[in-house]
């Protein structure tokens, strides 16, 4: 039976894993949700990812190139902008709270939702090829 440290691990990469999956499926064009260009593209957070409460938020995530991802880390009204005007003010907002609110998640069942928002992507694009 593996320690609880490395079944933390494990459960937080798996995390991490999906988490990536979900915003990468905010650019389905592979366009850069920064600056439009189609480009390798990163899933940059909003709020740190070491605050446990919005770490694995599909808010708290967009697809951006290197070049923008650098741009807002390093310019944090550039991000609140970008982000709100993504989000809107009511998705923003709740992500805020819970930067505020803090506490720890249950990777268990953040895992489970990322795979049902990852499905129910899955079903509706099959439901459109259809």
């Amino acid at each position: 039976m593996p320690s609880p440290l490395l079944e933390h691990r494990a459960l937080l990469q798996q995390a991490d894993d999906l988490w990536r999956k979900v915003i990468y499926r905010k650019a389905p064009d592979g366009r850069c949700r920064g600056c439009g260009r189609q480009r390798a593209l990163q899933a940059a957070h909003n709020v740190s990812r070491r605050i446990g409460a919005t770490r694995h938020d599909p808010d708290n995530g967009l697809p951006l190139c290197a070049g923008c991802h650098m741009e807002i880390d390093g310019d944090p009204e550039a991000k609140t902008l970008l982000f709100a005007a993504e989000l809107g003010p009511e998705r923003y907002n709740r992500l805020q709270l819970m930067k505020r609110a803090g506490g720890k998640t249950d990777l268990k069942l953040v895992i489970l939702d990322l795979e049902r928002l990852l499905e129910g992507v899955d079903s509706a694009e099959q439901s459109r090829g259809a």
